[in-house]
């Protein structure tokens, strides 16, 4: 009853406003009153406002009069109704933090949260507090957003993936997305499956995505304790598209090259990938290029078959070099099969002293075999084992 009264006094108001700037001529009349001897003229349009506002001031006055009659029950419950509102927000945000493993994952809001307990969070712990197996599928009501994100988190853990096929966890993480379009980690984990389905070009968007977030993915990553690097699975998905279509595959090779110049497996994969488009002379320099910053075993081995109509002045064009580990590997098997096969040991044997690594020592034992050294070659095999196990 109260609001409707406050309603019809707004509106009357507001109408009187509206006929006094429609009327002016009306509102800046004059108009006489007298009474006991006194005399008062004053303009129509403000004898009306004057007499609104005491409307309004009777209004208000009679509200407080009857708050303080009814005694401090009304002002403490609306206090409180206040805080358990704003306790509620705190203990909704801190969980969502939690969910998408951001910041302090929710602490600062959980303890301003004080004791809340709203029924909505017994329903999401209700719905999420069973086997990781029997998770529930999300719920399409509003009032539910939250204990899916909850429960999606969960059951789209990498540690839980046996336990549901990929299309039911898409469907977990749309729904944790639907709750929160800004999640990190839910579009993380859509990356994630997407590569695992092959589906390169979704993949790619979603990851594209996230690399204009890229400092919070950093810290979403270390917060959730997520497997997976954002670069490295970007130009993963570029080399499958690059694989596949061969319109975009120099663009997308110039692009892999510029976000991961320094990882191994995704040049390997560059250089292959350019032989069919560029030639061998194209890989081959970029190979060695990269050998002489970054200590990479698989692209020193791959350089080494490449360059097998040419060892002898590859060798002589980086003999002077001195580099990483894997380099100096690559340019002792050079030397080797050059027939220079004293400078071959010295090389080798110099590379195994510092870093006496499996290959290394395979190869060591390969060379010494050819001699017929057998003793000594069973020796160096065992030295080979004994450092892949270490």
């Amino acid at each position: 009853m109260t609001r409707i009264k406050r309603g019809i006094m707004f509106f009357s108001t507001l109408l009187v406003v509206i006929a006094m700037v429609l009327l002016p001529d009306t509102a800046s009349q004059l108009m006489r009153m007298q009474a006991f001897g006194w005399q008062l003229e004053i303009k129509q349009g403000f004898f009306i406002l004057l007499l609104l506002a005491a409307l309004w001031l009777v209004y208000w006055l009679n509200a407080l009069l009857q708050t303080l009659l009814a005694g401090t029950g009304i002002l403490r419950g609306g206090l409180r109704s206040g805080k358990l509102n704003r306790q509620e927000r705190q203990l909704r945000e801190g969980i969502m933090k939690w969910v998408d493993a951001q910041g302090d994952l929710g602490e600062a809001a959980f303890n301003k949260s004080g004791h809340a307990l709203p029924d909505w969070l017994l329903e999401t712990c209700l719905r999420s507090n069973v086997a990781i197996a029997d998770l529930p599928l999300p719920q399409k009501d509003e009032k539910y957003a939250l204990s899916n994100a909850v429960v999606a988190r969960l059951a789209t853990d990498e540690y839980h993936h046996g336990c549901f096929d990929s299309p039911t966890i898409e469907t977990h993480l749309q729904a944790w997305l639907s709750t929160s379009p800004d999640s990190v980690l839910a579009m993380f984990r859509l990356a994630k499956l997407a590569i695992k389905e092959n589906n390169w070009q979704q993949a790619s968007q979603y990851l594209q995505a996230l690399e204009k977030k890229s400092i919070v993915v950093d810290e979403v990553l270390a917060n959730s304790g997520e497997s997976g690097n954002l670069h490295t699975m970007m130009a993963s998905a570029w080399l499958a598209i690059a694989k596949e279509d061969e319109s975009q595959r120099k663009s997308l090779l110039r692009k892999v090259r510029r976000l991961v110049p320094t990882h191994g497996p995704s040049i390997l994969e560059v250089g292959r990938l350019m032989q069919a488009s560029e030639g061998d002379k194209a890989v081959k320099k970029l190979w060695l290029n990269f050998l002489q910053q970054q200590d990479d075993e698989a692209i020193a081995d791959a350089c080494f078959k490449l360059l097998a109509d040419e060892f002898l002045p590859r060798f002589r064009e980086i003999e002077h070099i001195r580099s990483t580990p894997s380099f100096e590997w690559l340019k002792a098997r050079l030397a080797h099969a050059c027939q220079l096969n004293g400078l071959a040991e010295e090389l080798l044997d110099r590379v195994i002293l510092e870093h006496p690594r499996p290959s290394f020592l395979r190869t060591r034992a390969a060379w010494q075999y050819e001699k017929q050294q057998w003793d000594a070659a069973y020796a160096t095999l065992q030295r080979a084992l004994d450092a892949k196990t270490t």
